[in-house]
């Protein structure tokens, strides 16, 4: 059985490769591998259940464990990136909404980072695979008043 583990944002991806750097530290570690001992650090993130049903099913050694992990090591570190600049530090919930959308849309093997940028005001933009998507309200509503005649409409 292989192991599934689901990533959602650059957070989990960058912790999840720290959880392998650690695995294969304790392992080759004086003291070895200990599957009791194992984790309580990384508990807050959604894959690290499914690994830990892995890694608990009886039968199942180190050396096993630490190939599913090097395939999924390297399955994250070629997730592209959708990121997200918005005013304000998104919430996980935020995050993961954008993540939906974006897999909505057909987009695989990504991971959604954010970044605040105080010369945005309202909106976001965002860069995907090369793309840069302006949704910034200053963009919106210069659009707006370019694309209509607002001002001779209502005055």
């Amino acid at each position: 059985m292989s192991l599934q583990v689901t990533i959602k944002t650059k957070e989990e991806a960058d912790a999840f490769l720290s959880f392998i750097g650690g695995f294969e530290e304790k392992r080759f570690a004086e003291e070895g591998f200990s599957k009791e001992k194992f984790g309580a650090e990384w508990e807050g993130f959604s894959w690290f259940g499914d690994i830990k049903k892995f890694i608990s099913e009886e039968g199942r050694g180190a050396d096993e464990v630490a190939q599913e992990l090097r395939r999924l090591e390297k399955w994250v570190r070629g997730l592209e990136t959708v990121r997200i600049a918005t005013s304000f530090k998104p919430s996980e919930e935020f995050l993961y909404h954008v993540y939906d959308v974006f897999a909505g849309k057909g987009i695989k093997d990504f991971v959604v980072d954010s970044a605040v940028d105080k010369k945005i005001k309202g909106g976001a933009q965002v860069f995907c695979k090369g793309k840069y998507i302006d949704a910034t309200l200053k963009t919106r509503v210069k659009n707006l008043l370019m694309s209509q005649d607002v001002v001779g409409k209502y005055l």
